[in-house]
């Protein structure tokens, strides 16, 4: 399942509850965001922890529309990232994924 824009963590408490629903019934949760992993883990705030609790891979970072490409796998623009919402809160920094390693 796929959360995105509006800005997701704008509305973290309701994304979260649907995120959690979703991966109570095995779907994987990607989440879109303009604001970094860094960002939110800086600001740790419950709503935006529940959600990033429920959130598999975090796609983070404002798009920029001069690093466009249509050659990007599952993201507008190059400097955005994919990111591994579990183990980046375990870690508390980013953990980012390679997109080859996604599932199309």
């Amino acid at each position: 399942m796929t959360i995105s824009g509006g800005e997701p963590f704008m509305q973290a408490a309701a994304c979260a509850q649907l995120a959690q629903t979703a991966q109570s019934m095995g779907k994987s949760v990607y989440v879109y965001t303009g604001y970094t992993i860094e960002e939110l883990l800086a600001e740790r705030k419950p709503e935006y922890m529940s959600l990033l609790q429920a959130t598999d891979i975090l796609v983070d970072g404002m798009y920029d529309k001069a690093k466009t490409s249509l050659d990007l796998l599952f993201k507008g623009s190059a400097n955005q990232r994919f990111v591994n919402a579990a183990q980046s809160i375990e870690s508390n920094c980013a953990v980012c994924v390679d997109e080859k390693e996604l599932q199309p």
